[in-house]
């Protein structure tokens, strides 16, 4: 694997909406609750205390999977906006909507 190839600046960026977006997801106001409901689980069933641990694991998680696209995306020799999105479609299509 060479590490030199990676758009560390892209990973960063992807790092940061990937945080962004899922403190929004997961805001009580939008999908918490409803999450929470789906898990068998009330709103005082909810984790309190420092979440410290859950944020830190969260973030490297978005690191770990923004570097491993980033691997999948330059072995397919993906350049450009296009290219990208095309690249964006075929792993969506072979990955996740096959499940």
């Amino acid at each position: 694997m060479d590490f030199a190839s990676i758009n560390w600046l892209a990973v960063l960026a992807c790092v940061i909406v990937n945080v962004i977006l899922g403190s929004i997801w997961y805001h009580p106001a939008v999908f918490y609750k409803p999450w929470l409901a789906t898990m068998g689980k009330t709103w005082e069933d909810r984790p309190r205390g420092p979440m410290v641990t859950l944020y830190a694991f969260t973030l490297i998680a978005g690191i770990v999977e923004t570097v491993s696209l980033g691997f999948v995306l330059n072995t397919m020799h993906v350049a450009g906006a296009a290219g990208g999105a095309a690249a964006g479609f075929m792993i969506w299509l072979g990955f996740v909507a096959t499940t």
